[in-house]
Formats: C-alpha cells, sequence, structure tokens
C-alpha cells in the first residue's frame, strides 16, 4: 500500500489564539517603553508650565499650548500603562484609570452644562485664545482621547463576543491624536477640532498615539499586536497595510501639499481631507480582507489538523492487522510500516522507517522496480513459507 503523507503534505497549522507567538520580553518591553514616551510628554508640558518655558508645552511655535490638566492626565496614564506593563499594581492602574475619568466626566459636565468646576486652572493660570477659548480646559477631541484610554485601561484583558474593548478604546485615542497630527503638518485646523470651537494641542497629539500604540502592545497574545506578529499570509498582509496608512498616505499628502503647486489654506484642508478619507478606507477595506484570509488560514489549520489525526487513526489501525502495510512520500521514502511488514522482512524499524523503499527491499539495482510499485518487489523479495 502506497500513500503520501497527508500530515507532511499539509503546511504548518495556525497557532491558536492562546499560544501567542510574543516573547515575553518583547510584551514588557513594547508598552513601558510607549507608556514612558507618554509620561514624558506629560511631564515636560508640566515642567514647561512650572518654569514658564511655553515652549515646551505646545512643541511648535505659533501653535496651542496643552493645557496643565491634559498633560497630567497624559502623565497618569502613560505611569498606568508603565505600572501594568510590569504584570503588577493592578488596582494601582484601576486607581490612575480611575482618576483620568473622573476628571474627564468633569470636564465634559463643563462643555455640557457650560459652567466652570474649577478644574480648569486648578494648577496654573492659564487665559483664553483662538482655539481655546475655555482658559484651561483641555479640548473636546482631547476629552474623548482620554475617556477612551482610561476605559482602554480598565477594560485591559476582557472580551466581549470575540472582540476586546481596550483595543477598540485605543483605536478611537489614536484617531484622535493621528488627526491631530495631520491637521498641524497640513495646516488643517479642522483635524485638529473636529467640528468644535477647541483645538488640540500637538503635545497631546503624540500622547494619544503613543497610548493608542502601548494599550494595542499590552496583549501581544491577541488582537491587532498578535496579527501583526503573525508569520502566515494575514500577518503579512497587516504589517503591509501599517506602513501604507502611518507612511504613504500621509507623506504622499505631504509631498502634494509642500512640494507641488503653491496651493491655499482651503486647499491644503481639502488634502488633508482627502487623505483621512483615503485612510479610512484603507483601513475599512483592508481589515475586511485580512479578516477573510484569515478565516480561510483558520479553515486551513482546522483541515490539517483532522488530516492529520485521521492518518494517525489509520496508521493505529494497521498496525495491529495481519497484512503487510506500507506508506511511502512521493520519493518513495518509507514514512510508516506496520508491525506485520516488519516481522515478515525480518528487519527492525530504524531499517526501513525513512529508507529507499525500492533500495531496501531490492538484493540488486533493478530498473524496473519503481514501476512495478512496492508490492511488486516485496514478493520477489520475501521468501515462501
Amino acid at each position: 500500500m502506497s500513500a503520501p503523507s497527508l500530515a507532511k503534505a499539509q503546511s504548518t497549522p495556525r497557532p491558536h489564539e492562546s499560544e501567542g507567538g510574543a516573547s515575553l520580553g518583547a510584551a514588557i518591553a513594547g508598552p513601558r517603553l510607549l507608556g514612558c514616551v507618554a509620561l514624558g510628554l506629560g511631564l515636560v508640558v508640566l515642567a514647561g508650565w512650572a518654569f514658564s518655558a511655553y515652549s515646551l508645552t505646545s512643541f511648535l511655535p505659533g501653535t496651542l499650548p496643552t493645557k496643565a490638566n491634559a498633560a497630567v492626565l497624559l502623565a497618569l496614564t502613560g505611569a498606568a500603562i508603565v505600572v501594568h506593563a510590569t504584570g503588577r499594581g493592578k488596582r494601582f492602574v484601576g486607581l490612575l484609570a480611575a482618576v483620568v475619568g473622573l476628571v474627564v466626566i468633569v470636564t465634559a459636565i463643563e462643555y455640557v452644562a457650560r459652567v466652570d468646576l474649577g478644574v480648569d486652572n486648578l494648577l496654573f493660570k492659564d487665559v483664553a485664545a483662538q482655539g481655546a477659548p475655555y482658559p484651561g480646559r483641555m479640548a473636546i477631541v482631547s476629552v474623548v482621547g482620554f475617556g477612551a484610554s482610561a476605559g482602554a485601561l480598565l477594560l485591559l484583558g476582557r472580551t466581549w463576543r470575540g472582540i476586546h474593548p481596550s483595543e477598540v478604546l485605543a483605536l478611537v485615542a489614536g484617531s484622535v491624536g493621528a488627526l491631530g497630527v495631520l491637521g498641524y503638518a497640513y495646516g488643517a485646523a479642522q483635524l485638529t477640532s473636529i467640528g468644535s470651537d477647541t483645538r488640540i494641542a500637538f503635545p497631546t497629539s503624540l500622547g494619544f498615539i503613543a497610548l493608542a500604540s502601548a494599550i494595542v502592545a499590552s496583549d501581544a497574545e491577541h488582537g491587532l499586536t498578535r496579527l501583526l506578529r503573525d508569520p502566515h499570509l494575514s500577518g503579512r498582509l497587516a504589517r503591509r497595510l501599517v506602513v501604507v496608512v502611518i507612511l504613504v498616505l500621509p507623506v504622499a499628502g505631504m509631498l502634494a501639499i509642500n512640494f507641488g503647486q503653491p496651493v491655499s489654506r482651503n486647499a491644503a484642508s481639502a488634502i488633508a481631507t482627502l487623505v483621512v478619507l483615503e485612510l479610512v478606507t484603507f483601513v475599512i477595506v483592508g481589515g475586511w480582507i485580512i479578516e477573510g484570509t484569515r478565516r480561510v488560514e483558520g479553515a486551513s489549520a482546522g483541515l490539517a489538523e483532522a488530516l492529520a489525526i485521521s492518518e494517525r487513526r489509520f496508521r493505529e489501525a494497521l498496525s495491529d492487522v495481519s497484512v503487510a502495510a506500507v506508506m511511502l512520500d512521493r520519493e518513495g521514502t518509507v514514512i510508516f510500516a506496520n508491525r506485520y511488514l516488519l516481522d515478515l522482512m525480518g528487519r527492525p524499524p530504524a531499517e526501513i522507517i525513512g529508507q529507499d523503499w525500492f533500495e531496501t527491499v531490492s538484493q540488486r539495482p533493478d530498473p524496473g522496480a519503481r514501476r512495478r510499485g512496492p508490492a511488486g518487489r516485496l514478493v520477489e523479495r520475501v521468501p515462501p513459507r
């Protein structure tokens, strides 16, 4: 009996979600580093307020400063991520996230009720400016970003119907930061305000990108991080999509504005809006393709596992029957021989398994051995009883 090895013919099955390919060092170093970036941004801005070095509060000349309370929340959220990366102090992480959430709720009430509850200028006195009509108060989009970050911290490690809520909230915060950075890069004020009369500051935008990346990286064995580390086709597609979204399209928009024909502010805003729409389209379409690829790979892995189980059972069944049974691969190498065949030939398994069948059963070179097949040569080889 000659048959190719089913298990050998299949590709390596995909690892299960619980097996994660990330190393412990990478799982800790990534979130810790990104959390330190967010923490450092917050501390630098606070130092700028404390020492009246206002260039440290905005980073870009002539732009709005990050408010002191936003800098505090940025530092607290970054510190919470750093602590979470150590695997200790879960209650402390929850406490920091709760403090951030409380400030977010108070600020949201101030915007909705149009009142001043006294938290805006609690640390440093501020004045109103264009894009920041409420002295000391963070922008509305910053409220959204910090609220999403706090919620993501509180929901880290939890799932709902296969979805990781922390990653969804982290993407919301990251989107707020990314729009702010694009707005400053393109000179498109509407991307920094998103329909409100308040604008997010550039350091805050950078902070949200760092926070979102750190939260996503905090779960290295599941979700987006595991997908980006996946060596299979879906992982390769995801990594290429990230390059396109983060580098190719934004840089193309900047080149169109800075090195193309002179454009007005309205034209720059139109280009920025077009780039954002292209980014959204790429993410949606790319995500749909990647998810479909993952399902196909999962189905293939299930098939490979089922075939391996079937082949194992088949071998077990052949091992105990009184019929000579042998399995060869495509090159004619023996990959299985049952006990009856080994006893019949009087050879130990080591001399049969892994050897060329036609050379093993032939006493002399015979060009017609392969054409006649393993059964014919075995009959010639075994003496009559």
